[in-house]
């Protein structure tokens, strides 16, 4: 039973293309327990944790360099090294990130960039007064929207500013402590009944 899900050697030489075997069918196979599992589809897992999904502008947010700039202004502004054992970021300090993310220039929403342009392109007149106004909407916006998703950022963040101070290291060793698939994981191995029940396929 092949669990891989991407066909790499039969990569299409002219488009690159990586063909998927579950694209010629999925076979059906039992374990030794009369459990049905299949193949060609990677691994898919017994117990799901639930995330929510990210909208685009938190995407383009953590794919920008807003968030690394954030820690490295966290980082220099914090008298005192946070431990690994009791880190969490407060909701104050997810308000500092609001505030500092509407100064960033790594990060622009698609209204900003839009009324950027439009801007530039005004050859007379005096909008000064219209342009503060319209910015200052737009950084109302922009909070607006990666508010919605402050409990993906939360842990982007706090990876983020860990690594300041532990390193790679540091983040791996709060991930075991804190990540909620790994705790999932860990207290399903401690239940010898529900392990044995997944296992059966029942």
């Amino acid at each position: 039973r092949c669990i891989q899900e991407l066909d790499y050697a039969n990569r299409d030489d002219k488009t690159g293309i990586v063909p998927k075997f579950s694209d010629a069918g999925i076979n059906e196979f039992t374990t030794k327990n009369g459990r049905k599992v299949y193949d060609g589809g990677g691994v898919t897992p017994d117990v799901v944790t639930i995330e929510n999904p990210k909208n685009e502008v938190t995407k383009s947010l953590i794919n920008s360099r807003a968030i690394y700039n954030f820690g490295t202004k966290y980082f220099s502004n914090q008298k005192e090294v946070p431990t690994l054992d009791n880190f969490e970021l407060k909701d104050s300090d997810f308000k500092d990130f609001l505030n500092y993310m509407v100064t960033d220039t790594t990060f622009v929403i698609k209204e900003e960039q839009l009324f950027k342009t439009a801007f530039k392109e005004l050859k007379e007149g005096n909008f000064e007064s219209e342009k503060n106004q319209i910015d200052k909407k737009i950084s109302a916006l922009k909070i607006e929207k990666v508010s919605k998703n402050k409990k993906e950022l939360i842990p982007v963040l706090q990876d983020e500013i860990i690594r300041r101070y532990y390193y790679k290291e540091g983040v791996y060793q709060y991930h075991l402590r804190k990540d909620q698939t790994l705790l999932k994981g860990s207290e399903l191995l401690n239940n010898p009944a529900e392990y044995q029940k997944i296992l059966s396929g029942n």
